[in-house]
């Protein structure tokens, strides 16, 4: 009997809690933008190299370009993104405000994109080629002790 009570406090302990993350919307203003045209950097902004990521069947790939983190404060932070894709002409993105950005295929049709906005939050999104619209744009904050 006594083991139960280990189990009961972490079942408390748990339930105080609450859930690990929140889904929302809190920071739309940060979410990605398609471009009509290539976007561009002005002139003399710090810029890291750019980082291609291919599809897993190579059919598509996506080049980001993104200010320097090094110099560049994070909310001054932009990264352009230039997909191109088996399913017609290229898809042109835009994205402000972020400390990280990470690419990421979901078969040929799919680009997630990750980005790191604080220490506790994320923003997530799904960018379907196919069809050219989001499927997912949303705020995820995580619990913070």
């Amino acid at each position: 009997m006594s083991y139960l009570i280990p189990i009961l406090l972490a079942g408390v302990l748990v339930a105080q809690l609450g859930p690990p993350a929140t889904y929302g919307t809190d920071l739309s203003d940060r979410y990605c933008m398609v471009a009509t045209e290539e976007p561009v950097f002005p002139e003399h902004t710090p810029v890291e190299k750019a980082v291609t990521v291919h599809s897993p069947g190579g059919h598509s790939n996506a080049r980001v370009l993104r200010t320097d983190g090094t110099r560049v404060p994070y909310d001054d932070a932009e990264a352009h993104i230039r997909i191109e894709n088996a399913f017609g002409d290229p898809i042109y993105l835009r994205s402000r405000g972020f400390r990280t950005i990470d690419l990421q295929w979901i078969g040929e049709r799919y680009l997630h994109i990750s980005k790191g906005i604080g220490h506790i939050v994320r923003i997530e999104e799904i960018y379907d080629l196919r069809d050219r619209r989001w499927l997912i744009q949303e705020t995820v904050s995580y619990r913070w002790p």
